[in-house]
């Protein structure tokens, strides 16, 4: 009966027998969101369901949060000069995120069917009719009075969020060094893992949650949940208000299929399991009548799968519908952590090869008249705003627009950095950093902090005395120089040996000297049936 029918995680999702944990207790209950790295994983999937990438701290909403400012030094050669490169951080929050194709990750929806009787049978394919999901979107109505002490408590709760990060990286670094030193050696004590400092920081964590769903419940704060429907024209459509579980259907619906077991692996999964997937999308070009786009990267999204029995008897069946899946939302498509995930490399133009290549023009670019911008020596300017009376056809080769656009970047760029005092951005140019022999010098002049560079991201490096800040600024002075003329004079100048540092950890280069991803993916554990209990 379908009545009895239930939607779960794909059992290999399911909570271990062994080492039970409570969040992967809660997501057997509802749809699998199973993450791919390539254009071909819907053939991996069919092969091997197990086979996919585990969601780390880059699959998080970020939150932008402020950070302390150190004092400056009153005194010293270090006299005025600035700690820190930005006082913001990101802090990666509880809500995950989905990319875009464009960032190279690619998204499955897994459901499996079961009857919710005693022995959690499967499901027999031949009594479904359908298979499908929806995306629903979640709005909060916030009450305006009040909203000021909301926000101040989610910032608190983002603050710290971000000390907890913070402590727990450190305890790691930490734990890592003590691996590392004798057990009766003096220093071990120096790198004795802070836990109850990172307890006491989680514990405010938890604190401040409670916090606003307290604040939420006394004043009335709502959640909607709206469901897509299409309009007339295609593309064209609107949020409207949803019920969890529908008997008729009208909002925008996404097949799924059956996940057929391989007949020459009797291993495969799907052997014992009625297991429907399908493709979710993360880029929509539907829009709302006034321009709003479907899937916003500030919105709040969930999935919803459904089951439509066949027909019993000529009488109409009710569809069956899942536990709504984890909150998530849609990165932007500039989105940092997704855009890196597939990086672009360029090389400019040869300017020798061309010389001796003449090559055509590959790009035609026309003019409308009185609508191209020149150069004029007459003192009385256009009323039009443009100078020019006839339309004007021009041919480019398309290095010569990248050797321009080049030449102005590399123009402006520093003087972006020294009028503005926008420093961080050195963080986002990676020709910019340290060649490998400054690196060799900062890692000799960190070695003696408990980690090594690791640890150096979440320490005060001006004011450990274990450092030679002497000869640290040297060699950042010196190889910053060596990689672009004047850059280490310009730093040291301004910013302590703290700033610099923390800038070249954040692009994980002081190692190598050059940008460095990963070669293999951390893959989702793989399971067998025994190790898993069925969902509560």
């Amino acid at each position: 009966m379908s009545e009895h029918w239930r939607l779960v995680a794909p059992w290999y999702r399911w909570d271990l027998a062994a080492a039970p944990d409570p969040a992967r207790a809660d997501a057997a209950g509802r749809p699998a969101v199973q993450k791919f790295a390539n254009t071909t994983f819907v053939d991996d999937f069919l092969h091997d369901p197990q086979a996919s990438l585990a969601y780390t701290s880059d699959d998080c909403v970020q939150q932008v949060v402020g950070i302390p400012s150190l004092p400056a030094f009153t005194s010293g050669p270090n006299k005025g000069k600035k700690r820190q490169f930005s006082l913001l951080k990101a802090v990666p929050t509880e809500t995950r995120k989905v990319f875009q194709p464009a960032h190279q990750r690619f998204y499955l929806v897994a459901i499996e069917l079961h009857c919710d009787v005693v022995g959690f049978p499967r499901v027999d394919p031949a009594h479904i009719a359908e298979v499908g999901f929806v995306i629903r979107r979640r709005v909060a109505n916030v009450p305006a009075k009040g909203s000021r002490e909301l926000a101040r408590d989610l910032s608190t709760l983002a603050t710290r969020r971000a000390i907890a990060l913070d402590q727990a990286q450190l305890d790691v670094a930490r734990a890592r060094a003590r691996s590392l030193v004798p057990l009766r050696s003096p220093a071990r004590s120096q790198v004795v893992a802070p836990r109850a400092a990172t307890l006491a920081a989680y514990e405010e964590v938890a604190l401040a949650k409670r916090r606003i769903a307290v604040w939420s419940l006394n004043n009335g704060v709502s959640t909607d949940v709206q469901g897509w429907v299409p309009g007339p024209i295609k593309t064209v459509g609107a949020w409207l208000p949803s019920v969890d579980e529908p008997g008729v259907i009208v909002e925008t619906t996404y097949p799924m299929y059956r996940l057929a077991p391989d007949p020459n692996d009797p291993d495969h999964p799907a052997n014992t399991a009625t297991i429907y997937f399908g493709l979710l999308p993360t880029a929509s070009a539907d829009a709302a009548e006034d321009g709003t786009p479907r899937f916003e990267d500030a919105g709040l999204y969930e999935i919803r799968c459904y089951a439509q029995p066949i027909a019993d008897d000529d009488c109409p069946q009710l569809p069956v519908w899942s536990e709504p899946s984890a909150p998530f939302s849609f990165a932007n498509f500039h989105d940092p952590a997704g855009c890196a995930n597939r990086p672009v490399n360029i090389r400019l133009p040869d300017f020798a090869a061309l010389e001796a290549m003449s090559a055509r023009p590959s790009v035609r670019m026309s003019t409308p008249a009185k609508s191209h911008l020149m150069f004029s020596t007459s003192p009385v300017p256009p009323t039009s705003g443009s100078v020019g009376t006839d339309e004007e056809i021009c041919f480019f080769a398309i290095p010569l627009i990248t050797i321009v656009a080049t030449f102005l970047l590399n123009l402006f760029l520093p003087i972006v950095l020294l009028i503005f005092q926008l420093w961080w951005m050195l963080k986002l140019k990676f020709c910019i950093p340290p060649s490998a022999s400054l690196s060799a010098g900062v890692n000799a002049e960190l070695s003696a902090i408990p980690g090594g560079l690791d640890a150096a991201a979440g320490l005060d490096i001006d004011i450990d005395v274990r450092v030679n800040q002497a000869n640290l600024k040297e060699k950042l002075r010196v190889g910053l120089n060596d990689t672009q003329d004047g850059l280490g004079d310009k730093l040291t100048a301004q910013l302590t040996n703290n700033a610099i540092v923390q800038a070249l950890l954040v692009q994980g280069l002081a190692h190598s000297g050059t940008q460095t991803y990963p070669a293999t993916l951390p893959m989702e554990p793989r399971v067998t049936r025994d190790e898993v209990v069925r969902p509560q």
